[in-house]
Protein backbone atom coordinates (compact mmCIF):
# COMPACT_ATOMS: atom_id res chain seq x y z
CA UNK A 1 0.00 0.00 0.00
CA UNK A 2 1.18 3.51 -0.78
CA UNK A 3 1.72 5.78 2.21
CA UNK A 4 -0.11 9.09 2.13
CA UNK A 5 1.90 12.27 2.59
CA UNK A 6 0.66 15.02 4.90
CA UNK A 7 0.79 18.71 4.02
CA UNK A 8 -0.28 21.35 6.60
CA UNK A 9 -3.14 23.48 5.34
CA UNK A 10 -3.37 27.24 5.70
CA UNK A 11 -5.60 28.61 8.47
CA UNK A 12 -7.97 31.46 7.63
CA UNK A 13 -10.54 33.46 9.50
CA UNK A 14 -13.93 32.00 10.15
CA UNK A 15 -17.15 33.49 8.81
CA UNK A 16 -19.91 35.03 10.85
CA UNK A 17 -23.19 33.65 12.13
CA UNK A 18 -26.36 32.86 10.24
CA UNK A 19 -29.92 33.58 11.13
CA UNK A 20 -31.67 31.36 13.66
CA UNK A 21 -34.15 29.94 11.16
CA UNK A 22 -31.39 28.56 8.95
CA UNK A 23 -29.63 26.98 11.92
CA UNK A 24 -32.89 25.34 12.95
CA UNK A 25 -33.26 23.92 9.44
CA UNK A 26 -29.72 22.56 9.53
CA UNK A 27 -30.28 20.96 12.92
CA UNK A 28 -33.39 19.21 11.62
CA UNK A 29 -31.45 17.88 8.67
CA UNK A 30 -28.53 16.66 10.78
CA UNK A 31 -30.54 13.69 11.99
CA UNK A 32 -31.40 12.49 8.48
CA UNK A 33 -35.01 12.41 9.61
CA UNK A 34 -38.03 12.62 7.33
CA UNK A 35 -39.04 15.93 5.73
CA UNK A 36 -41.49 18.14 7.64
CA UNK A 37 -45.06 17.25 6.91
CA UNK A 38 -47.56 19.76 5.55
CA UNK A 39 -49.60 19.38 8.76
CA UNK A 40 -46.71 20.56 10.93
CA UNK A 41 -45.88 23.35 8.48
CA UNK A 42 -49.48 24.49 8.53
CA UNK A 43 -49.57 24.58 12.30
CA UNK A 44 -46.31 26.47 12.52
CA UNK A 45 -47.49 29.00 9.95
CA UNK A 46 -51.00 29.51 11.22
CA UNK A 47 -50.82 29.42 14.97
CA UNK A 48 -53.73 29.75 17.33
CA UNK A 49 -52.94 33.44 17.71
CA UNK A 50 -53.28 34.05 13.98
CA UNK A 51 -56.61 32.27 13.90
CA UNK A 52 -57.85 34.30 16.83
CA UNK A 53 -56.75 37.41 14.96
CA UNK A 54 -58.92 36.46 11.99
CA UNK A 55 -61.90 35.87 14.30
CA UNK A 56 -61.28 39.19 16.08
CA UNK A 57 -61.11 41.07 12.78
CA UNK A 58 -64.32 39.40 11.68
CA UNK A 59 -66.03 40.48 14.92
CA UNK A 60 -64.85 44.06 14.39
CA UNK A 61 -66.10 44.12 10.81
CA UNK A 62 -69.44 42.61 11.82
CA UNK A 63 -69.83 45.22 14.56
CA UNK A 64 -68.91 47.99 12.10
CA UNK A 65 -71.39 46.59 9.59
CA UNK A 66 -74.24 46.65 12.13
CA UNK A 67 -73.47 50.12 13.48
CA UNK A 68 -72.72 51.86 10.16
CA UNK A 69 -75.23 53.59 7.88
CA UNK A 70 -76.45 51.66 4.86
CA UNK A 71 -74.12 53.30 2.31
CA UNK A 72 -71.01 52.96 4.52
CA UNK A 73 -71.32 49.32 5.54
CA UNK A 74 -68.09 47.35 4.86
CA UNK A 75 -69.66 44.46 2.94
CA UNK A 76 -66.48 43.77 0.84
CA UNK A 77 -64.45 43.31 4.03
CA UNK A 78 -66.83 40.59 5.16
CA UNK A 79 -66.14 38.66 1.97
CA UNK A 80 -62.39 39.16 2.34
CA UNK A 81 -62.39 37.95 5.94
CA UNK A 82 -64.41 34.88 5.03
CA UNK A 83 -61.86 34.01 2.36
CA UNK A 84 -59.04 34.49 4.90
CA UNK A 85 -60.86 32.25 7.34
CA UNK A 86 -61.33 29.57 4.68
CA UNK A 87 -57.59 29.58 3.96
CA UNK A 88 -56.40 29.59 7.58
CA UNK A 89 -58.98 28.10 9.95
CA UNK A 90 -60.98 24.92 10.29
CA UNK A 91 -64.29 24.21 8.61
CA UNK A 92 -66.41 24.73 11.79
CA UNK A 93 -64.77 28.12 12.44
CA UNK A 94 -65.29 29.18 8.83
CA UNK A 95 -68.93 28.05 8.97
CA UNK A 96 -69.43 29.98 12.21
CA UNK A 97 -67.98 33.15 10.69
CA UNK A 98 -70.17 32.71 7.61
CA UNK A 99 -73.29 32.39 9.77
CA UNK A 100 -72.23 35.41 11.83
CA UNK A 101 -71.64 37.44 8.70
CA UNK A 102 -75.00 36.54 7.18
CA UNK A 103 -76.67 37.19 10.52
CA UNK A 104 -75.06 40.62 10.81
CA UNK A 105 -76.12 41.51 7.29
CA UNK A 106 -79.69 40.36 8.02
CA UNK A 107 -79.80 42.20 11.35
CA UNK A 108 -78.43 45.39 9.84
CA UNK A 109 -80.96 45.30 7.03
CA UNK A 110 -83.80 44.82 9.52
CA UNK A 111 -82.69 47.99 11.30
CA UNK A 112 -82.58 49.93 8.04
CA UNK A 113 -85.70 51.98 7.24
CA UNK A 114 -85.44 51.00 3.59
CA UNK A 115 -83.78 47.55 3.47
CA UNK A 116 -82.22 46.32 0.25
CA UNK A 117 -83.91 42.93 0.36
CA UNK A 118 -84.29 41.16 -2.93
CA UNK A 119 -84.19 37.59 -4.22
CA UNK A 120 -80.94 38.29 -6.06
CA UNK A 121 -79.36 39.71 -2.93
CA UNK A 122 -80.24 36.63 -0.89
CA UNK A 123 -78.99 34.28 -3.62
CA UNK A 124 -75.73 36.19 -3.83
CA UNK A 125 -75.18 36.09 -0.06
CA UNK A 126 -75.96 32.38 0.25
CA UNK A 127 -73.85 31.55 -2.80
CA UNK A 128 -70.92 33.46 -1.36
CA UNK A 129 -71.15 31.57 1.93
CA UNK A 130 -71.37 28.26 0.06
CA UNK A 131 -68.30 29.11 -2.05
CA UNK A 132 -66.30 30.03 1.04
CA UNK A 133 -67.22 26.77 2.80
CA UNK A 134 -66.41 24.79 -0.35
CA UNK A 135 -63.02 26.53 -0.55
CA UNK A 136 -62.26 25.62 3.06
CA UNK A 137 -63.26 21.98 2.49
CA UNK A 138 -61.16 21.79 -0.68
CA UNK A 139 -58.13 23.19 1.13
CA UNK A 140 -58.45 20.64 3.92
CA UNK A 141 -58.84 17.74 1.47
CA UNK A 142 -55.75 18.86 -0.45
CA UNK A 143 -53.77 19.09 2.77
CA UNK A 144 -54.77 15.56 3.74
CA UNK A 145 -53.75 14.30 0.30
CA UNK A 146 -50.41 16.08 0.53
CA UNK A 147 -49.85 14.61 3.98
CA UNK A 148 -50.49 11.15 2.54
CA UNK A 149 -48.00 11.85 -0.27
CA UNK A 150 -45.40 12.87 2.32
CA UNK A 151 -46.03 9.67 4.25
CA UNK A 152 -45.35 7.63 1.11
CA UNK A 153 -42.27 9.73 0.31
CA UNK A 154 -40.99 9.21 3.86
CA UNK A 155 -41.33 5.43 3.52
CA UNK A 156 -39.55 5.56 0.15
CA UNK A 157 -36.71 7.64 1.55
CA UNK A 158 -36.19 5.28 4.48
CA UNK A 159 -36.22 2.32 2.09
CA UNK A 160 -33.67 3.97 -0.21
CA UNK A 161 -31.39 5.62 2.35
CA UNK A 162 -31.24 3.98 5.74
CA UNK A 163 -30.38 6.02 8.81
CA UNK A 164 -26.63 5.46 9.43
CA UNK A 165 -25.25 4.43 12.81
CA UNK A 166 -23.19 7.17 14.45
CA UNK A 167 -21.21 5.02 16.89
CA UNK A 168 -19.18 1.90 16.01
CA UNK A 169 -16.53 0.49 18.31
CA UNK A 170 -14.06 3.37 18.88
CA UNK A 171 -15.33 5.45 15.95
CA UNK A 172 -17.81 8.30 16.08
CA UNK A 173 -19.43 9.44 12.84
CA UNK A 174 -20.98 12.87 12.34
CA UNK A 175 -22.82 13.27 9.07
CA UNK A 176 -25.33 15.46 7.26
CA UNK A 177 -27.00 15.47 3.87
CA UNK A 178 -28.45 18.72 2.49
CA UNK A 179 -30.29 18.08 -0.78
CA UNK A 180 -30.76 20.96 -3.18
CA UNK A 181 -34.38 19.81 -3.71
CA UNK A 182 -36.73 21.11 -1.06
CA UNK A 183 -37.99 18.52 1.47
CA UNK A 184 -35.93 15.70 -0.08
CA UNK A 185 -33.57 13.30 1.65
CA UNK A 186 -32.35 11.41 -1.40
CA UNK A 187 -30.25 12.55 -4.32
CA UNK A 188 -26.94 12.03 -6.08
CA UNK A 189 -24.78 12.31 -2.96
CA UNK A 190 -24.57 9.09 -0.97
CA UNK A 191 -22.73 7.78 2.07
CA UNK A 192 -22.98 4.97 4.57
CA UNK A 193 -21.13 3.25 7.39
CA UNK A 194 -21.02 -0.54 7.67
CA UNK A 195 -19.57 -2.73 10.44
CA UNK A 196 -18.18 -6.02 9.22
CA UNK A 197 -16.12 -9.00 10.43
CA UNK A 198 -13.16 -7.31 8.72
CA UNK A 199 -13.47 -3.90 10.36
CA UNK A 200 -15.66 -0.84 10.02
CA UNK A 201 -16.16 0.35 6.45
CA UNK A 202 -17.41 3.74 5.28
CA UNK A 203 -18.07 5.35 1.94
CA UNK A 204 -19.08 8.74 0.57
CA UNK A 205 -19.73 9.46 -3.08
CA UNK A 206 -21.40 11.69 -5.64
CA UNK A 207 -23.17 10.46 -8.79
CA UNK A 208 -22.94 12.88 -11.71
CA UNK A 209 -26.09 14.59 -12.89
CA UNK A 210 -29.50 15.26 -11.39
CA UNK A 211 -32.91 13.67 -11.36
CA UNK A 212 -34.39 10.24 -10.73
CA UNK A 213 -31.72 8.29 -12.70
CA UNK A 214 -29.10 9.69 -10.33
CA UNK A 215 -31.18 8.67 -7.32
CA UNK A 216 -31.50 5.16 -8.77
CA UNK A 217 -27.73 4.91 -9.25
CA UNK A 218 -26.99 6.13 -5.71
CA UNK A 219 -29.50 3.63 -4.34
CA UNK A 220 -27.84 0.77 -6.24
CA UNK A 221 -24.39 1.75 -4.98
CA UNK A 222 -25.59 1.96 -1.38
CA UNK A 223 -27.04 -1.54 -1.61
CA UNK A 224 -23.85 -2.94 -3.09
CA UNK A 225 -21.72 -1.31 -0.41
CA UNK A 226 -23.95 -2.67 2.35
CA UNK A 227 -23.38 -6.23 1.14
CA UNK A 228 -19.82 -6.18 -0.18
CA UNK A 229 -18.58 -4.00 2.67
CA UNK A 230 -19.66 -6.73 5.06
CA UNK A 231 -18.61 -9.85 3.15
CA UNK A 232 -15.37 -8.85 1.40
CA UNK A 233 -12.14 -8.88 3.41
CA UNK A 234 -10.18 -6.93 0.77
CA UNK A 235 -11.13 -3.27 0.50
CA UNK A 236 -10.05 -3.26 -3.14
CA UNK A 237 -12.61 -5.96 -3.89
CA UNK A 238 -15.30 -3.78 -2.33
CA UNK A 239 -14.23 -0.98 -4.67
CA UNK A 240 -14.26 -3.33 -7.66
CA UNK A 241 -17.78 -4.45 -6.85
CA UNK A 242 -18.96 -0.85 -6.59
CA UNK A 243 -17.39 -0.09 -9.96
CA UNK A 244 -19.07 -3.08 -11.62
CA UNK A 245 -22.40 -2.14 -10.03
CA UNK A 246 -22.18 1.34 -11.54
CA UNK A 247 -21.47 -0.15 -14.97
CA UNK A 248 -24.43 -2.50 -14.62
CA UNK A 249 -26.64 0.39 -13.57
CA UNK A 250 -25.72 2.34 -16.70
CA UNK A 251 -26.42 -0.67 -18.90
CA UNK A 252 -29.76 -1.35 -17.24
CA UNK A 253 -30.83 2.30 -17.54
CA UNK A 254 -30.00 2.33 -21.25
CA UNK A 255 -31.90 -0.90 -21.91
CA UNK A 256 -35.11 0.36 -20.34
CA UNK A 257 -34.63 3.77 -22.01
CA UNK A 258 -34.80 5.62 -18.70
CA UNK A 259 -31.38 7.25 -19.04
CA UNK A 260 -29.33 7.31 -22.25
CA UNK A 261 -26.32 8.83 -20.49
CA UNK A 262 -23.44 6.80 -19.05
CA UNK A 263 -22.98 8.11 -15.55
CA UNK A 264 -20.20 7.64 -13.06
CA UNK A 265 -19.72 8.31 -9.37
CA UNK A 266 -16.79 9.68 -7.48
CA UNK A 267 -16.26 8.06 -4.08
CA UNK A 268 -14.03 7.68 -1.05
CA UNK A 269 -13.94 4.13 0.32
CA UNK A 270 -12.54 3.60 3.80
CA UNK A 271 -11.63 0.54 5.85
CA UNK A 272 -10.82 1.21 9.51
CA UNK A 273 -8.28 -0.92 11.35
CA UNK A 274 -6.58 -0.77 14.72
CA UNK A 275 -4.80 2.60 14.64
CA UNK A 276 -5.09 3.17 10.90
CA UNK A 277 -7.50 3.62 8.02
CA UNK A 278 -7.18 2.34 4.45
CA UNK A 279 -8.53 4.75 1.84
CA UNK A 280 -9.32 4.27 -1.84
CA UNK A 281 -10.05 7.47 -3.73
CA UNK A 282 -12.20 7.11 -6.86
CA UNK A 283 -11.75 10.63 -8.22
CA UNK A 284 -13.43 12.20 -5.19
CA UNK A 285 -12.63 15.34 -3.22
CA UNK A 286 -9.58 14.33 -1.10
CA UNK A 287 -10.26 13.90 2.63
CA UNK A 288 -8.78 16.18 5.25
CA UNK A 289 -7.14 14.85 8.41
CA UNK A 290 -7.67 16.86 11.60
CA UNK A 291 -4.94 16.07 14.13
CA UNK A 292 -4.14 18.11 17.23
CA UNK A 293 -6.16 21.09 16.02
CA UNK A 294 -4.24 21.17 12.73
CA UNK A 295 -5.63 20.28 9.31
CA UNK A 296 -3.61 18.15 6.90
CA UNK A 297 -4.45 17.53 3.25
CA UNK A 298 -3.99 13.86 2.31
CA UNK A 299 -2.12 13.37 -0.94
CA UNK A 300 -3.88 10.27 -2.29
CA UNK A 301 -3.30 8.80 -5.72
CA UNK A 302 -6.79 8.64 -7.24
CA UNK A 303 -8.29 5.78 -9.19
CA UNK A 304 -10.87 6.22 -11.93
CA UNK A 305 -14.41 7.06 -10.76
CA UNK A 306 -16.86 4.22 -10.22
CA UNK A 307 -18.28 3.07 -13.55
CA UNK A 308 -15.07 3.74 -15.49
CA UNK A 309 -12.84 0.95 -14.16
CA UNK A 310 -13.22 -1.06 -17.38
CA UNK A 311 -11.04 1.51 -19.16
CA UNK A 312 -7.91 0.27 -17.36
CA UNK A 313 -8.88 -3.03 -15.77
CA UNK A 314 -6.57 -2.28 -12.84
CA UNK A 315 -7.65 -2.64 -9.20
CA UNK A 316 -8.08 0.54 -7.19
CA UNK A 317 -5.11 1.95 -5.28
CA UNK A 318 -5.42 1.95 -1.49
CA UNK A 319 -3.50 4.15 0.94
CA UNK A 320 -2.90 3.43 4.63
CA UNK A 321 -3.07 6.49 6.89
CA UNK A 322 -2.39 6.41 10.66
CA UNK A 323 -5.52 7.33 12.63
CA UNK A 324 -4.84 7.73 16.34
CA UNK A 325 -7.21 8.59 19.16
CA UNK A 326 -8.45 12.14 18.70
CA UNK A 327 -7.82 12.18 14.94
CA UNK A 328 -10.72 12.92 12.60
CA UNK A 329 -11.22 12.49 8.87
CA UNK A 330 -13.39 15.11 7.17
CA UNK A 331 -14.99 14.03 3.89
CA UNK A 332 -17.30 16.17 1.77
CA UNK A 333 -18.84 16.23 -1.69
CA UNK A 334 -18.38 18.93 -4.29
CA UNK A 335 -21.47 20.70 -2.98
CA UNK A 336 -19.12 22.05 -0.30
CA UNK A 337 -15.93 22.70 -2.26
CA UNK A 338 -17.73 24.22 -5.26
CA UNK A 339 -19.89 26.59 -3.21
CA UNK A 340 -19.37 30.21 -4.18
CA UNK A 341 -19.83 33.49 -2.38
CA UNK A 342 -21.29 36.66 -3.91
CA UNK A 343 -17.93 37.46 -5.53
CA UNK A 344 -17.75 34.05 -7.23
CA UNK A 345 -14.95 32.72 -5.01
CA UNK A 346 -14.94 29.01 -4.13
CA UNK A 347 -15.28 27.91 -0.52
CA UNK A 348 -11.76 27.41 0.97
CA UNK A 349 -12.50 24.22 2.89
CA UNK A 350 -9.02 23.51 4.24
CA UNK A 351 -8.46 27.09 5.38
CA UNK A 352 -11.83 27.41 7.11
CA UNK A 353 -11.56 23.97 8.67
CA UNK A 354 -8.26 24.92 10.31
CA UNK A 355 -9.91 27.66 12.35
CA UNK A 356 -12.94 25.52 13.14
CA UNK A 357 -10.83 22.57 14.32
CA UNK A 358 -9.11 24.74 16.93
CA UNK A 359 -12.45 25.59 18.58
CA UNK A 360 -14.54 22.44 18.08
CA UNK A 361 -14.21 19.66 20.62
CA UNK A 362 -15.62 16.67 18.77
CA UNK A 363 -16.90 15.48 15.40
CA UNK A 364 -20.45 16.76 15.88
CA UNK A 365 -19.27 20.21 16.92
CA UNK A 366 -16.93 20.31 13.94
CA UNK A 367 -19.78 19.36 11.61
CA UNK A 368 -22.07 22.00 13.07
CA UNK A 369 -19.41 24.67 12.82
CA UNK A 370 -18.58 23.70 9.24
CA UNK A 371 -22.20 23.95 8.15
CA UNK A 372 -22.70 27.28 9.87
CA UNK A 373 -19.59 28.66 8.19
CA UNK A 374 -20.65 27.24 4.83
CA UNK A 375 -24.08 28.84 5.17
CA UNK A 376 -22.43 32.17 5.95
CA UNK A 377 -20.21 31.84 2.91
CA UNK A 378 -22.72 30.89 0.23
CA UNK A 379 -25.91 32.39 1.60
CA UNK A 380 -29.11 30.82 0.29
CA UNK A 381 -27.58 29.50 -2.95
CA UNK A 382 -27.87 25.69 -2.74
CA UNK A 383 -27.72 24.63 -6.38
CA UNK A 384 -26.07 21.28 -5.60
CA UNK A 385 -26.50 18.52 -3.03
CA UNK A 386 -24.18 18.74 -0.05
CA UNK A 387 -22.93 15.84 2.05
CA UNK A 388 -20.47 15.87 4.95
CA UNK A 389 -19.10 12.79 6.72
CA UNK A 390 -16.67 13.07 9.65
CA UNK A 391 -15.09 10.00 11.28
CA UNK A 392 -13.36 10.52 14.62
CA UNK A 393 -11.42 7.96 16.64
CA UNK A 394 -12.26 8.21 20.33
CA UNK A 395 -10.71 6.62 23.44
CA UNK A 396 -14.01 4.99 24.44
CA UNK A 397 -14.74 1.58 22.97
CA UNK A 398 -18.18 0.07 22.65
CA UNK A 399 -18.28 -3.56 23.72
CA UNK A 400 -21.17 -5.40 22.12
CA UNK A 401 -20.27 -8.99 23.02
CA UNK A 402 -23.34 -9.16 25.29
CA UNK A 403 -25.48 -9.76 22.19
CA UNK A 404 -25.17 -13.39 20.93
CA UNK A 405 -26.39 -12.50 17.45
CA UNK A 406 -23.85 -9.70 17.16
CA UNK A 407 -21.03 -11.98 18.31
CA UNK A 408 -22.09 -14.54 15.72
CA UNK A 409 -22.14 -11.98 12.90
CA UNK A 410 -18.94 -10.16 13.84
CA UNK A 411 -16.93 -12.89 15.60
CA UNK A 412 -14.00 -12.61 13.18
CA UNK A 413 -13.48 -8.96 13.90
CA UNK A 414 -10.98 -8.48 16.72
CA UNK A 415 -12.05 -4.84 17.05
CA UNK A 416 -15.43 -5.87 18.45
CA UNK A 417 -14.07 -8.19 21.17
Amino acid sequence: MANASLAPATIAANGGRRLADRLDRLRRLFSMGPPPRPESRHRSRWTAGARLLVVALAAIVVAAHVSSPGDARPRPFLILLLVMAAMSTSLPVTAGLAVASLGSVTFAELLTPEPLWSAGYLVFALSGAFVVLALCGFRRRQRRRLTAVYDVAECAQLAVRRVPVTRMYDLTFAHVYLPCAEAANIGGDWYDMQPSPHGVRAVIGDVTGHGLPVVAAATALLGTFSESGYHESDLREVGRRLDVRMQRQNLWARHINSDPHSRYSTALLLGFGDGYVDIANFGHVPPLLVRGGQVHALDLEPSLPLGMGNMTGEPPVTHRVPLAVGDALVMVTDGVTESRDRDGEFYPLADRLGTLAAHCGDAEALRDGLLRDLADFRGSDTSDDTAVLIAERTPDRDRIDYDPDTVRLYAKNALWS
